[in-house]
């Protein structure tokens, strides 16, 4: 979700997918030996989709599995609990470019069974964004 355009893909991680976040197998586990930094191929693939007139099928594909890589390399991952444990669980990776230009990515989660609302979602990303910024404050949208 970016601060200014808003939602770009909301997207629900099928078994085989999260089979492989997981166990960081498979798919991840491919994602991995190729791609050292997850942040920067995440950064680069949102600015590629950004660039699109129209997202197609294959563009959200590979976003989703992009967003999924990321989200596996973060710390946030390990606190979200496994499915069996809770009724839902959202992940959410928040961006926006700072005042020079550079892409920040924050991960946030969420425990709710069924979709979270735009309040909250926003109310959520209020809250990673001024977290962030009492660290970093350079990186000021």
């Amino acid at each position: 979700m970016n601060i200014e355009a808003g939602p770009r893909l909301v997207t629900q991680a099928g078994a085989r997918l999260y089979r492989s976040m997981m166990s960081r197998r498979d798919l991840m586990g491919d994602l991995v030996r190729r791609f050292p930094q997850p942040g920067d191929i995440l950064a680069d693939t949102l600015c590629e989709y950004d660039a699109l007139p129209v997202p197609d099928e294959r563009s959200r594909q590979a976003l989703s599995l992009f967003l999924a890589f990321y989200a596996i390399s973060t710390r946030t991952w390990q606190l979200v609990k496994p499915l069996s444990e809770v009724e839902g669980a959202h992940f959410f990776v928040f961006d926006w470019k700072t005042r020079g230009g550079t892409t920040v990515l924050r991960p946030a989660h969420h425990h709710q069974a069924g979709p979270m609302g735009e309040d909250d979602i926003a109310s959520l990303f209020d809250h990673v964004l001024h977290a962030h910024l009492r660290l970093h404050p350079a990186d000021a949208p």
